[in-house]
This record gives structure tokens, sequence and C-alpha cells, in this order.
């Protein structure tokens, strides 16, 4: 994944999926939940089948699988931060914490380290169903980029969706 690089996430609300695409709109893949209530879906990529599945009942926790193998975790910690811990291809699991940064639903990665990977951009007010992220990488990291901004779709769109039920 290179620095400078730039990546967009949308998703169009109502039919349960994220696209994610290079800024030129070009393909990479497309995460599709299983149900309308469900956590759970997947992607196909060049890499292979990430799946995300709900650690338990209480949908807090969610294994990352790429092919059937558990390749990493999203959970939230206390601070409302969403964590997400995933295997590069020499098998260490790398730590982010991907945290909101403004009320326009502004979003950055850091690593444990607290250096900015990525950071995701929107114009989406939270109240909207539909959102687009405009991505832009910051530095260079060993984990692949569809599964990388897979996870970071993931999590953002867990979140608006905790904070939609509260409101409703």
């Amino acid at each position: 994944m290179s620095a400078g690089n730039r990546y967009v996430i949308i998703s169009k609300g109502g039919i349960g999926e994220f696209k994610v695409l290079t800024s030129t709109n070009d393909y990479i893949t497309v995460f599709t939940y299983k149900s309308w209530f469900s956590s759970a879906g997947s992607a196909h990529t060049k890499l292979g089948k990430i799946e995300i599945k709900a650690m338990d009942g209480w949908e807090s926790s969610f294994h990352v699988f790429l092919d059937g193998a558990d390749i990493g975790e999203i959970h939230f910690n206390w601070k409302g931060h969403i964590i997400i811990t995933l295997e590069n291809s020499a098998k260490e699991k790398k730590t982010f914490q991907l945290r909101n940064v403004s009320l326009k639903s502004d979003w950055v990665l850091e690593d444990e380290e607290e250096n900015q990977i990525l950071k995701l951009h929107s114009d989406t007010h939270w109240t909207k169903v539909d959102y687009r992220y405009d991505v832009e990488m910051l530095r260079d990291i060993d984990i692949p980029v569809p599964l990388l901004l897979i996870a970071c779709g993931y999590g953002t769109n867990l979140n608006m969706s905790m904070i939609a039920a509260l409101l409703v």
C-alpha cells in the first residue's frame, strides 16, 4: 500500500453493500452484507474471499477471515474508537485505531505508534443513509489495500448504524 494513493468507499443506503474503488473509479471490490439486519458479509478480491462475522451475540467484536482463515478482528474500545487488528503477509498481527475526528464523519487510521496511516474524508452527514469516503493513504504499510479498506469501511458503516439505532 503506497503513501499518496487515493481510494473511494461508497455506500448506497438500503442496498446492503459498499464499494471500494480507486480514485479514478476503477473497481477493487464490493462488500455485501448477508441480509438487511446482518452484520456478517463478504467481498471477493484478488487476495481471495474476505468475510467479516460477529464473534458473539452482542455484535461489538468481529472476526475477519481470508479464504476461511481467521486473520484479524474489529472491535470498539471504551472511547468509541474502532480497533482493527489484521495479519500481514508474514503472519504478524498489526493493530490500528480508527477514530472519528470531526462531526462531518471524518476518520483517521493510526498504527500502534500513533502514526497516521490513512484519512477518510466525507461530506456526508451521519443522518444520511448514503455515504462516500475519499481515502488518502499517508504511509506505506504491509497490509493489502482491499483488506484494510474493507475493514475501515465496515467499521465506519457499523458506527453509523449504531448511531442511527440510538436515534430510533
